[in-house]
């Protein structure tokens, strides 16, 4: 069980990654809805496990009898058991959703003020969607240094561009970074726990 969201985020890095390496097979449209439904569905994803873990955890303190048992009602009001997971598990979520979500609505804007310069229509929501998960609470708050590495890397490559190879108003792209740094990341962040 402690392996489904894990397990999850890989399977949806996964599918975003083939999107981007196979750019050329889909259409611009269904890549853009792809990346947006699986955005909205790893949410969704989030939501529901968070509730399967609540009700979980409910039925093994009943089982449990005293003292756990006195964590529920009658003794306890049931939204001690909705805060006990939220801290333990759906906190994380919360914060990296708000990080996500930020980064897209801002992206967008942005991206549509200066005539899509910067991302790619669906780029945003597969960005969006790597912060989100790696919300995850074994990987506690990766998604900053994510997101750090992701900008040290673009600015490198935009210095490499603009000074080394002496084309200006360009900048490296981020698209084909999302995915392979995500995963790259993430195994990384398991050595380091396991170690």
């Amino acid at each position: 069980m402690d392996y489904f969201l894990p397990v999850f985020s890989i399977t949806i890095f996964s599918v975003l990654f083939i999107f981007q390496v196979c750019k050329k097979t889909f259409s611009d449209i269904f890549r853009f809805f792809a990346s947006k439904w699986l955005f909205i569905f790893s949410i969704l994803v989030i939501i529901y496990w968070y509730f399967y873990l609540t009700a979980l955890q409910y039925f093994v303190w009943i089982e449990a009898g005293p003292p756990s048992l006195f964590f529920l009602p009658p003794y306890r009001d049931i939204t001690y058991l909705f805060q006990y997971h939220f801290i333990r598990f759906l906190m994380y979520y919360c914060i990296s959703f708000i990080a996500a979500w930020l980064f897209v609505v801002y992206g967008k804007r942005y991206n549509k003020k200066f005539g899509s310069k910067f991302f790619e229509d669906e780029e945003l929501y597969i960005g969006g969607t790597a912060i989100f998960l790696l919300g995850n609470p074994s990987w506690m708050y990766l998604w900053i240094f994510y997101l750090l590495v992701i900008l040290f890397i673009g600015l490198l490559g935009t210095f490499y561009i603009n000074k080394i190879l002496k084309k200006t108003d360009e900048r490296f792209p981020f698209y084909y970074l999302w995915m392979p740094l995500v995963i790259i990341a993430i195994m990384i962040s398991e050595l380091v726990i396991r170690n």
